[in-house]
């Protein structure tokens, strides 16, 4: 049946969006199982409810994990939802696998154990006690190890597996695999950055696929890909893409954060050691790190359905590897830092504005130290960190806290840059028009990079809020 994410829906809570659909639209909840498989390992029965419209036709309301536009849906009218009973997911390994039939032993003692700690209503469970986590500890360090090999495909099948799910005309990469492959369009456009990670994630992990481009293809796509930010025109240019400049600014850096852990945003908060054992509390404790008492699931479930299902996919992905708790935080970091720097394009106008005069304060800071510190914290390089004040962490994570939660979208619209403008950000730097162009490509002096950067900032941060906004939404 078609999967349709409503936006009343929220992840993992299929009987509240059903019954919620049914009371805003008529028709009613419909229970039984979502049929799941990991293919050459098992199959997964999950008690699952979607939506009956009028009509009779069944529609999957709520969000699920990997965005996918159908699931499989077997219909029990008599498994009807009952918050005061638990039902189990129904495991059963392909045939031929013995590690699977493992597995799903192994699950079922774990659930033994951890089944007597459920109550009506809980959604996290309590903590367990000593003896139970002893009798866990090596159930979960099998489980892990199994995962890990199970996850091991013979290379040729890996290629494969990839080159058809991204032929298939719904899946999100398929028109980038079609600009390079040549094979017939579905008639949507490929993104350059779609473009860019197929290129980059084929050469990485299933090389022998480059084989099925055509040569010429790829050459004018890598050309086009590395066309710089600053087009000339005429006396003045066009702001364009900013991913292209060399000083690239990020507020939350994924490297940063990875090096600073295991500090946490919570005193004595640390990376707790073992495993990953539930979805909830280690998305919790990860962003408790990351953010302290300024985000947590529980808020990003009801303000951003999308980032919430994210969080939930790397915490089954990170679960599948075997990742510790300490892993798992530094991918949380890299999807939540990703998600931030794409929603800042779109931000409104006051988040944008602080997240520039945020990062230029940075960079005055570390300019008095010298111009390689300044470029460092600009690029997302290396610089010495104990030289940045405190408070700039602590205002970009309130930002990225307050952007991440803002479903407020701007939309985007062409901007350029005046000469007297570009003339005005030159004079202020100190440095002649062509060396302040050359600066801004990363070419140069780090000095000159360094103040070229601030003093474009600057000018546009002096300009009225809705003018400086449009042209630095662009970079």
């Amino acid at each position: 049946m078609p999967v349709d994410p409503q936006p009343h829906g929220r992840v993992a809570y299929c009987f509240d969006n059903s019954v919620r659909q049914a009371e805003m639209h008529g028709g009613e909840a419909a229970y039984g199982w979502a049929i799941w498989r990991w293919p050459g390992r098992w199959f997964e029965a999950e008690h699952h409810a979607v939506w009956r419209r009028p009509d009779g036709s069944l529609l999957d309301v709520t969000p699920q994990l990997g965005d996918p536009r159908r699931i499989l849906f077997l219909p029990d009218p008599q498994k009807v939802f009952d918050p005061e009973r638990y039902r189990r997911n129904v495991m059963a390994p392909e045939a031929g696998n013995p590690l699977a039939a493992e597995y799903i032993d192994l699950v079922r003692q774990r659930a033994d154990i951890t089944d007597t700690y459920w109550y009506p209503g809980v959604e996290v469970l309590p903590l367990f006690s000593e003896e139970d986590r002893a009798r866990l500890a090596p159930i979960d360090a099998r489980m892990a190890e199994l995962r890990r090999e199970m996850a091991r495909p013979a290379p040729a099948n890996s290629s494969q597996l990839f080159a058809d799910m991204v032929r298939q005309p719904g899946h999100a990469l398929n028109p980038a695999w079609q600009a390079l492959s040549g094979e017939i369009s579905t008639g949507k456009k490929a993104r350059p950055d779609d473009v860019r990670y197929v290129l980059r994630l084929i050469r990485r992990r299933y090389p022998e696929l480059e084989g099925l481009f055509e040569e010429e293809t790829v050459r004018r796509w890598e050309a086009r890909l590395r066309r710089p930010l600053w087009i000339a025109g005429g006396l003045g240019f066009v702001l364009t893409i900013a991913a292209a400049v060399s000083i690239y600014v990020a507020a939350s850096r994924t490297r940063e954060m990875a090096q600073q852990l295991p500090k946490s945003s919570t005193p004595g908060l640390e990376a707790p050691s073992g495993s990953l054992t539930n979805q909830r509390v280690d998305i919790d404790r990860a962003l408790e790190m990351l953010f302290g008492d300024r985000l947590s699931i529980a808020d990003i479930e009801d303000r951003n359905p999308q980032l919430s299902q994210l969080l939930h996919k790397t915490w089954n992905e990170a679960y599948d590897r075997g990742d510790d708790p300490r892993t798992f935080v530094i991918a949380v970091s890299g999807v939540v830092d990703g998600y931030y720097r794409l929603a800042l394009r779109t931000a409104p106008d006051p988040s944008l504005i602080e997240y520039f005069r945020i990062n230029l304060d940075g960079a005055q800071a570390l300019r008095e130290h010298s111009g390689a510190a300044c470029v460092g914290f600009l690029s997302g390089g290396d610089y010495d960190r104990s030289l940045l004040p405190p408070e700039i962490p602590s205002r970009t994570q309130q930002l990225a806290a307050k952007v991440l939660l803002d479903p407020t979208r701007v939309e985007l619209k062409p901007a350029s840059m005046s000469p007297a403008l570009q003339q005005a950000a030159a004079a202020r730097a100190s440095l002649a028009l062509p060396v302040f162009n050359q600066a801004l490509a990363g070419r140069g002096s780090l000095d000159a990079q360094c103040a070229a950067t601030i003093a474009l900032w600057e000018t546009l941060l002096a300009l009225p809020p809705a003018e400086g906004a449009a042209l630095l939404r662009q970079l």
